[in-house]
């Protein structure tokens, strides 16, 4: 029995050393992190459109989802076990009351938690739907709306020759006298609440003129941007004078106008009702008011720009957060690129400024669009003079795959400094289907087999100079090319098919292609083509009779920049070249006007300024 005992109480030491052992090995140990979300619950917004971040921290990867498409959410999804945040904003409320919704962030299927999301109304503000109140010289009275559910007073009954008086809740009185001073008479008042929390601002002019007709807006309230989608807008109007509306083109109609009752100062509204923009590209129109007759007395206009895609990527050099607006841009067009989706509804703006790449860009099918200073609210603000510099290295560029939505476009940016001198992959930038170039410039590149590869790809505005290759400078299948400029770059392969080649259908308008050699700097030739290839009102230097392609209107250059039958470029030799056009060029109006792709040209000015657009990527500025 003893000998069981013993035999008994060994085991046991046995089991229970093991279990020490196991207990001290993490190897053995199963470790569970229990779900947990860290974030306040609830979060208010005023009734304007803002930016909201709220902090978060979770112990698994989350993501987030909006109750309602008023809430529009930016950083919806990131990381366990690491400060991070929510990024959200809220569309405008135009309703007077507040509104709720919520934003549920999801452990996946372990946890859940809901962020009430509370908007205050319009009447939580004083609004004045017109801030601009205009008098004839004759004076008289104004009554103007007052948005709001605050009681207020106006900080003055009279003030500068006007007197103020509060109708009901909804309303302000303004008189005006006679003005017989010759000049404008103007003032501010300003509505405040009780606690005088809250205030409105009323600019009041009075004209020393009998006529008047305008839109009582602030300068920067006749200059809207609105989304794509379809949009309603009245537009006050403050005149005295019969008067009749035109709009700049179809998508902009007038609905619908108030009738002058009269011939004192009053207010009316016209209606307008704005298209969805379906065309992909933001547009830019006008809805101009005027007297009625042929003699223009009194006018005013409202400008609109409608959005071609209603999200906008922000990159500006320094740049290290969300790309959100121009103060939380990404810094690197690659991040830019990783946030963007193929065909969505989005579009990518890029300061000016340098930008190295450390390794290539697949573009995805989404516009990009250089020349902004880092401040602008429209695409027409930006200036196609200031682009921003993308540079590569010792690897391709660029590279784009099948694209079957619409085309999308690289519009006004610099590419410059690749340099890959050895047969690999298809060139520095490898670009396929319904992907385009507009208002680009391309020099400093290098590579071993071809520097470009387009397939089924348009080109517009652009210039490329500085190319060396083994082989191809330019490859272009089943592409389309307007106004380009192509010059001074050199090939090294000595057989037939080299520098620049053409095949499968391409089509060449307007372009220039000068001083294009082969190695040794002897043989300059413009370009090869094969299969079906095209020029209209080109001019090259050794290429417009070359074999397999057919030629309309084509002008044969002479080698020397300056002589009667050169380009007459400004500059085209040096470390910064200008290919801007010279007088006596005879690129100049020598282009066919029915392609000339834009309205302006690489650098912003008017594409056609003469008799017919010129040939190449800039248009003759008359010094």
């Amino acid at each position: 029995m003893k000998i069981y005992n013993s035999i008994y109480r060994t085991l046991l030491g046995v089991i229970a050393f093991a279990c020490v052992l196991t207990a001290c090995d993490d190897s053995y140990e199963v470790r569970r992190v229990e779900p947990k979300i860290d974030v306040q619950e609830s979060v208010t917004s005023s009734p304007q459109t803002m930016r909201m971040v709220v902090p978060l921290t979770s112990s698994y990867p989350w993501f987030a989802e909006a109750s309602g498409d008023w809430i529009n959410m930016t950083k919806y999804r990131g990381q366990a076990l690491k400060a991070d945040s929510i990024v959200f904003s809220c569309e405008e409320n135009q309703s007077m009351d507040d509104r709720e919704g919520w934003i549920e962030v999801r452990l996946m299927d372990q946890l859940s938690q809901r962020i009430k999301v509370v908007q205050k109304g319009r009447g939580s503000l004083i609004t004045l739907p017109q801030s601009l109140v205009y008098f004839n010289r004759q004076g008289g009275e104004v009554i103007i709306e007052v948005v709001t559910h605050q009681e207020w007073q106006p900080e003055a009954a009279s003030k500068d020759g006007f007197t103020f008086t509060k109708v009901d809740n909804g309303h302000l009185k303004i008189t005006a006298s006679l003005n017989a001073s010759g000049k404008d008479q103007t003032t501010e008042i300003k509505l405040f609440d009780k606690d005088r929390t809250t205030d409105a601002t009323l600019s009041i002019i009075q004209k020393p003129v009998d006529k008047i007709l305008f839109i009582p807006l602030e300068k920067e309230k006749k200059d809207i941007v609105i989304k794509k989608e379809s949009f309603a807008i009245d537009i006050p109007v403050t005149l005295n004078v019969d008067y009749e509306c035109v709009s700049s083109g179809s998508w902009i109609e007038i609905k619908a106008d108030q009738q002058l009752q009269g011939h004192n100062v009053q207010n009316v509204v016209v209606s307008v009702d704005i298209e969805n923009n379906q065309t992909g590209v933001e547009r830019d129109g006008f809805v101009v008011i005027k007297n009625k007759g042929s003699v223009v007395e009194a006018s005013d206009t409202l400008f609109i720009a409608q959005r071609g895609k209603n999200q906008i990527i922000y990159v500006k050099p320094g740049g290290n957060s969300d790309g959100t607006s121009w103060e939380q841009a990404f810094g690197s067009i690659h991040d830019a690129m990783g946030a963007a989706s193929n065909n969505g509804d989005m579009e990518i703006w890029v300061a000016s400024g340098n930008y190295q790449f450390s390794s290539t860009l697949t573009w995805k099918a989404v516009n990009v669009y250089g020349g902004f200073s880092g401040t602008e609210t429209k695409l027409k603000e930006r200036n196609l003079k200031n682009k921003p510099v993308f540079k590569g290295g010792n690897f391709n560029f660029m590279n784009a795959w099948n694209n079957n939505g619409d085309i999308c476009w690289m519009d006004g940016i610099v590419f410059t400094d690749c340099d890959i001198y050895k047969n690999t992959g298809m060139g520095c930038f490898e670009i396929y289907k319904n992907h385009g170039f507009r208002n680009c410039e391309f020099r400093d590149l290098k590579h071993g087999r071809q520097v470009f590869y387009f397939s089924e790809c348009k080109l517009v505005n652009c210039l490329f100079y500085n190319m060396h290759s083994q082989k191809y400078l330019i490859r272009g299948a089943s592409s389309q090319f307007y106004n380009v400029t192509i010059a001074n770059s050199i090939t090294d392969d000595t057989g037939a098919w080299n520098s620049n080649y053409f095949e499968n259908g391409s089509r060449l308008y307007n372009t220039v292609i000068w001083n294009v050699r082969k190695s040794g700097g002897s043989i300059n030739r413009a370009l090869s083509c094969w299969n079906d290839v095209k020029a209209f009102n080109c001019a090259f230097l050794g290429g417009v009779n070359e074999p397999g392609l057919l030629s309309s209107n084509g002008i044969d250059l002479e080698a020397d920049n300056s002589a009667p039958g050169g380009p007459h470029f400004t500059n085209p030799t040096g470390n910064t070249p200008d290919f801007s056009l010279a007088a006596g060029s005879v690129c100049i109006d020598a282009g066919d006007s029915g392609y000339p792709g834009t309205s302006v040209d690489i650098v912003g000015n008017t594409r056609i300024i003469g008799s017919s657009v010129d040939i190449g990527a800039y248009e003759y500025m008359v010094k």
